[in-house]
Parts: C-alpha cells; sequence; structure tokens
C-alpha cells in the first residue's frame, strides 16, 4: 500500500486483506502506514500521496 500512496493512490482495496486477515487487518495497515509516514518525514498521509509523481 505504501508504494502506492506514494505514486498518487488515495484508496487502496482492502476486500482481500479482511479475508485472510480478519477483522482487525484496518488496524495493522493504520499502525504501518503511520509508522512509514513518520519515518518518511511527512506530517500527515496527505503529505504522501503522490511524493515520488511531483506535478
Amino acid at each position: 500500500a505504501w508504494e502506492r500512496i506514494l505514486a498518487g493512490a488515495t484508496l487502496v482495496q482492502g476486500y482481500t486483506g479482511f479475508i485472510y486477515g480478519g477483522p482487525f487487518w484496518a488496524r495493522s495497515i493504520h499502525k504501518g502506514i503511520a509508522k512509514r509516514v513518520r519515518a518518511a518525514g511527512f506530517s500527515s498521509i496527505a503529505q504522501a500521496v503522490g511524493a515520488e509523481n511531483p506535478r
């Protein structure tokens, strides 16, 4: 998901994650993305969206 966010995605498909990861998959994704946002030096996910494709 992180690579797609950097490429400009604002929505990622979660059905498969829910089926295989159960009801807590969203919490896991949230924690992972939040960690990457901080590690990359962004103050919000909005800053990360499309960061690899400047306009």
